[in-house]
């Protein structure tokens, strides 16, 4: 059972650096131009931060599936539907704390 678990850890971080990878290639931070103002955030700093963040929060999203659906022994089914959540929960945390105006964030909206 401790097998399943960390071998679901591992698959979930190398899957956190295949994001980080494909997101490197997508929008190529080092081939933008620099912005030098002091209004203007920095698009190459940007960039970057965004790959990492994105890498980071991929792994540690399917590294927390994995190790559920390792220690639980879940089926092919249960595994996806885990999965999913375990994806959607940080995009739907973030447009919640980001105040979208679909989402009512109190009472009164």
């Amino acid at each position: 059972m401790v097998l399943r678990g960390v071998a679901g850890v591992i698959i979930g971080i190398a899957y956190g650096l295949l994001v980080g990878v494909v997101l490197i290639l997508l929008m190529q931070p080092d081939l933008q131009q620099h912005n030098s103002g002091l209004i203007v955030i920095d698009s190459v700093a940007m960039a970057w931060f965004a790959v990492e963040a994105t890498g980071i929060v991929a792994a540690l999203c399917a590294a927390l599936a994995g190790l559920i659906v390792g220690i639980a022994r879940l089926g092919k089914g249960k595994a996806a539907i885990t999965g999913l959540l375990a994806g959607l929960l940080p995009l739907a945390l973030a447009l919640i704390a980001s105040g979208a105006s679909g989402v009512p964030t109190s009472a009164h909206d």
